[in-house]
């Protein structure tokens, strides 16, 4: 019973009269505050695959924590291609100048350790990217923008056209269970709107874990905190 968060209602205090409405409350998971963890920070150093072929044998597999990525390049992000020198992808990081006319898409991965791996909730992404692309935590898609939801292949394309040289904000929802405690695995796909057009196609993002918010739990046999 009780209005949402709570999952039943208790008196506020032990000593107020319990036959008054006014003296009850919801009562809500207690939870306890758990420090921001920064997982990737902007400019990190990522694992890359030039779309010339699938990134996997086993399709989604590239995804997936203790996948052997060893015969891709490794590089600093942002990663990408940059014909004009007006994105991000000139003025440092990993740079795909043989991109236009060969491939349309590439692939990222990066490994990171949790220190509280039974954590889920929430985490914050500022993502830099053109033109569209797809992000997953150990296999699980979390966000997606400018592509199909369904498998989309090393020589698909972006569905929109996208000129942007800002970070932006993108809210991600971890369920319960997801992270371990060691390597795990954050992967990329972006792709181009077109094989042969000039325009451009890079990537770059951090990621950090909110710490839960402390709530105001049950308190049976014992007074309230409040």
């Amino acid at each position: 019973v009780g209005d949402a968060p709570g999952n039943s209602i208790e008196v506020r205090q032990p000593s107020r009269d319990n036959e008054l409405g006014g003296n009850w409350r919801a009562a809500v998971e207690a939870v306890t505050t758990v420090p921001e963890v920064i997982v990737t920070a902007a400019g990190a150093t990522w694992s890359v695959w030039k779309g010339r072929s699938e990134p996997s044998t086993a399709t989604g597999a590239w995804r997936l924590p203790g996948f052997n990525d060893a015969a891709w390049l490794s590089g600093p992000a942002p990663v990408g291609y940059d014909p004009d020198g007006r994105g991000p992808a000139i003025t440092g990081g990993t740079r795909l100048d043989d991109r236009r006319g060969s491939y349309t898409t590439f692939y990222l991965r990066r490994s990171f350790d949790v220190p509280a791996p039974e954590r889920g909730g929430a985490m914050q992404a500022e993502l830099l990217w053109d033109d569209g692309r797809k992000v997953w935590r150990n296999g699980e898609l979390l966000h997606l923008d400018g592509m199909d939801v369904n498998e989309v292949p090393f020589n698909g394309v972006a569905t929109v056209t996208r000129e942007n040289n800002n970070f932006i904000q993108v809210p991600l929802t971890l369920r319960p269970g997801l992270l371990r405690a060691t390597g795990n695995v954050l992967a990329v796909q972006v792709a181009n709107a077109n094989l042969g057009n000039s325009s451009a196609a890079f990537f770059d993002g951090s990621f950090v874990l909110r710490g839960a918010q402390p709530g105001v739990g049950p308190t049976p046999g014992r007074a309230s905190r409040t």
